[in-house]
């Protein structure tokens, strides 16, 4: 739960209180440590049954004094910014107490200590929320109504059966619509479907008079751009012809142009003998009308950007270099990519997971584009693999699933602090492993996929995309 709330890029200090008869002060507020949601996530995995299991009574009034004790500070003069302070009080119980009286007394003395409530004019209820959790089969509906705070049009009181339960009714408890322009955040509920835990999720399709169709994938990087790669368009291809929907959505999206990489040429060396030569592999599709946000359509985070400084965690003094050492150490890097299934008739989006080979394994990785259609006779693999490329696939230390054709274009992810940020854009595969789905053939072991490196491609991005208000490094 704090992971996630850290994920929005704010860091509130947190401090936690375990009780019965007694309450167990775990983590303070004023510790130095207590806004390292981390740190907090490590405490919170120590609790134990155990402090409490031989305990007669459940005396929430003393934990909430706890609580009290924590928020309040000595003698008459509060410190600096007490009064700017937000606070958040989640409470985990089945809402029965047998002793120590009626918790509700400390909650009007929290209200006081906060001075909420008092002036008319100036309420400041927005300064303290507390929300109870009903949890488990005896929940003490009014006990656990009495705790919590009222205000219009928020609910304060979950009942929930079982702790599994509890995050699930968590993720429903947080408003997203306010937060929908952070990149790389994905809805997280049960409920949600293929595109809320891919919202930057894009379908391309171009349709070519007597030459049918080309299906492509690409990322909701801005308010106007899709980021894929440039083979999924031809020369001639009319802006009419490309296709491109987002969000699960069957309406597809005016296109204003596609603005392809000025290195790229897929014929650059022909005459060396090379059919297909895939370097700068990038295409940023311009969209005539401004994408409206919402929890099925969001962009994801870019290399080098102010919102992936956030997503990491990062100091706002990070280079673009300390990123990429973050993002992409010479090691294999758990990544992974979105592919379109049929599943009992139905189209479905699902994540696959890859290693990028970027340390010792990265020489035999792109040794094996060799195996590659029109690649056999390339004396130096690096005339076909340059530097712009990131290799995955094979079979050791994992099998790694591969792309398919319908694939390109798509972007190549990693996850990390609970965000989604784009390394690569998935451009070509040594196999076609998806050719006929129904004869389970063995994949070979030199079955790899290259993808263009995004922050090898930076300079193009970010000329390309200035007035998006990403905050490049």
């Amino acid at each position: 739960m704090n992971l996630k709330v850290a994920s929005y890029g704010v860091k509130p200090k947190y401090g936690l209180v375990t009780y019965a008869t007694v309450p167990k002060i775990l983590i303070r507020v004023s510790e130095d440590k207590s806004s390292d949601a981390d740190w907090v996530t490590e405490k919170l995995n120590e609790i134990s049954y155990e402090d409490h299991k031989l305990k007669a009574g459940t005396n929430t009034k003393r934990a909430l004094q706890a609580v009290y004790s924590m928020m309040s500070w000595e003698g008459n003069v509060p410190p600096e910014g007490w009064n700017r302070t937000r606070h958040v009080i989640i409470l985990m119980t089945d809402g029965l107490h047998n002793m120590g009286g009626d918790p509700v007394t400390v909650v009007h003395e929290i209200r006081d200590l906060l001075d909420i409530g008092r002036d008319r004019k100036n309420p400041r209820e927005d300064y303290l929320d507390i929300y109870v959790f009903g949890v488990g089969p005896l929940v003490n509906q009014e006990n656990i109504n009495a705790l919590a705070s009222k205000k219009d049009k928020e609910q304060h009181v979950f009942k929930v059966k079982d702790m599994e339960n509890l995050e699930d009714v968590f993720f429903q408890m947080l408003d997203e619509t306010r937060t929908l322009g952070l990149c790389g955040m994905v809805w997280e509920h049960k409920k949600g479907t293929d595109y809320h835990k891919q919202p930057w999720q894009a379908k391309i399709s171009v349709t070519r008079p007597s030459k049918g169709h080309e299906n492509c994938m690409g990322a909701v990087v801005s308010e106007y751009f899709v980021l894929t790669a440039a083979h999924c368009f031809m020369v001639d291809d009319q802006t009419h012809s490309i296709k491109v929907s987002v969000g699960g959505n069957k309406q597809d999206l005016e296109i204003e142009e596609v603005l392809f990489h000025p290195n790229y040429n897929i014929n650059g060396k022909k005459a060396e003998g090379i059919p297909e030569f895939y370097d700068y592999d990038v295409a940023l599709i311009k969209l005539k009308k401004k994408l409206k946000y919402g929890e099925t359509v969001r962009p994801i985070c870019l290399p080098c950007t102010e919102g992936t400084n956030q997503a990491l965690r990062l100091p706002r003094t990070t280079t673009c270099q300390q990123q990429m050492q973050e993002l992409l150490p010479a090691k294999d890097i758990k990544a992974l990519f979105v592919s379109e299934l049929s599943k009992d008739g139905k189209k479905v989006l699902v994540r696959k997971e890859v290693y990028i080979k970027n340390g010792e394994k990265k020489a035999s990785c792109e040794k094996d584009a060799q195996y590659a259609p029109g690649y056999d006779k390339v004396k130096d693999i690096s005339e076909v693999v340059t530097p712009r490329f990131l290799c995955t696939g094979g079979v050791s230390p994992y099998a790694d699933p591969n792309t398919c054709k319908g694939d390109s274009g798509g972007p190549l992810i990693i996850h990390k602090r609970s965000r989604f940020i784009q390394v690569g854009v998935i451009s070509w595969g040594v196999v076609d492993v998806c050719k006929d789905q129904r004869r389970q053939q063995q994949v070979p072991a030199h079955a790899r996929d290259f993808h263009v490196n995004l922050f090898q491609v930076l300079p193009w991005l970010k000329q390309k995309l200035k007035d998006e208000d990403l905050g490049f490094l």
